[in-house]
């Protein structure tokens, strides 16, 4: 009922390059589908929990614990996403064309936009015979214009921490955009557009195919599976105090909060499992929560963050969307 198989897949994925599989691929893979979020989020927690703390895995949770950590994640909730508000940027094409003339004097040749959720993408193609001394290399793909969600643009820590953690993997060999300083020497400025505050920043884009467009075959998800063990596995060197007390609805520390969202699950049987899972979790995790590891992931490995780039014999991986 709970389709464990899908968990277990990749952690024998994840046994080819020799990492601990529980806390780095299942949380990557809580996006994969929106229909199994929350099911994929329990599996993950329930199967961490197991193999990290056996000793006490099988003890009944204490009810005095877990009403106490409910209460102190509800404290730290404060300010998520509440169902109906509306955080995504409001412009137009022209607007997106003034902005990036503006912050990084580039003359658009070519714009398109990407997919996003709460956040505006863009891919721009600058025009070559127009000079632009603000930008001394020049991206020979184009650009990605990325306008942050209101909501998160009010912590600009965290962009801080995504701007350094693509800095971060590049220096290490990992592909991934790069973030492209603007007029005013920064790597994201914070503008007023449609009458809210959001954070805008631009990177150099990265060809390839997404991963949804290309055919899935065993070899291919081999792959993806050891590349995101590489990718956690060199997160696990990297710190930023932006994201030490980061809360964020897809975090899964606030499965809990996912109660506000029931709403929109019409399926009545989807809405049993969901229900059931919610409880669950609370019963089960919440009382233990601070007893799992925690670090820096991507958080957000799906068929639609990973670029696949052909090579002989094989396709290449790589990731994009910090």
């Amino acid at each position: 009922m709970h389709r464990r198989w899908q968990l277990k897949f990749i952690m024998k994925l994840a046994d080819s390059a020799n990492f601990v599989p529980p806390k780095s691929f299942g949380a990557h893979l809580v996006h994969w589908f929106a229909s199994n979020i929350i099911i994929r989020i329990i599996d993950i927690y329930i199967v961490e929990f197991v193999r990290v703390k056996p000793s006490v895995a099988t003890q009944p949770p204490n009810w005095t614990d877990a009403y106490r950590q409910q209460n102190k994640m509800a404290d730290q909730i404060q300010g998520l996403l509440e169902p109906g508000k509306i955080i995504r940027p409001i412009i137009d094409h022209e607007g997106v064309k003034l902005l990036v003339e503006r912050l990084y004097g580039i003359s658009v040749l070519e714009l398109s936009e990407l997919n996003g959720y709460d956040d505006k993408n863009y891919k721009i193609v600058e025009d070559p015979n127009v000079k632009n001394p603000l930008i001394t290399n020049h991206s020979p793909h184009g650009y990605v214009l990325k306008i942050m969600n209101s909501m998160d643009s009010l912590n600009v820590s965290v962009v801080e921490a995504q701007n350094e953690i693509m800095n971060f993997l590049n220096a290490r060999s990992v592909t991934c955009p790069k973030p492209v300083r603007n007029v005013y020497g920064h790597l994201h400025s914070v503008e007023t557009i449609g009458g809210k505050q959001h954070a805008v920043r631009l990177l150099e884009y990265v060809p390839g195919e997404l991963l949804k467009n290309v055919p899935l075959g065993e070899p291919l998800l081999y792959q993806l599976g050891e590349f995101v063990a590489y990718l956690d596995n060199k997160l696990q060197n990297f710190n930023h105090s932006g994201l030490v007390s980061r809360q964020h609805i897809w975090m899964l520390t606030t499965v809990p909060h996912l109660e506000k969202f029931k709403y929109v699950i019409k399926d009545a049987e989807k809405l049993d499992l969901a229900e059931e899972v919610l409880e669950e979790f609370k019963y089960a995790i919440v009382p233990r929560l601070e007893e799992l590891e925690r670090g820096v992931i991507h958080g957000d490995v799906n068929e639609m963050n990973i670029l696949v780039s052909p090579k002989p014999g094989c396709r290449y991986v790589n990731v994009d969307n910090f």
